[in-house]
């Protein structure tokens, strides 16, 4: 049985969770400024390029593994967005 993680339809899932997330946060009131986005735009990047990785680990071994870097690298600064902002949205709001 294939792992969570190289799991490409759990993959495409969460990809497809992502954009749905970042729909209903266009439409939010409380995102309004361009910085509220970034927790958005690295978890989306991470995933897809998790993704990315994925798809190219047999054809290019090298640079599936620089994507996963770039992947964890992305949802790390993820990780640290959203804790900004839950700390500016608490403290400003």
């Amino acid at each position: 049985m294939k792992s969570l993680l190289t799991n490409k339809i759990v993959c495409w899932f969460a990809l497809i969770l992502v954009v749905i997330y970042m729909g209903f946060s266009i439409t939010w009131k409380a995102r309004f400024g361009w910085w509220a986005f970034c927790d958005g735009f690295f978890v989306f990047m991470s995933i897809f390029s998790h993704i990315c990785a994925l798809y190219l680990q047999k054809m290019n071994p090298y640079a599936s593994r620089k994507l996963d870097l770039f992947a964890f690298v992305a949802f790390v600064l993820f990780i640290i967005a959203f804790i900004i902002e839950w700390v500016i949205f608490e403290c400003c709001f």
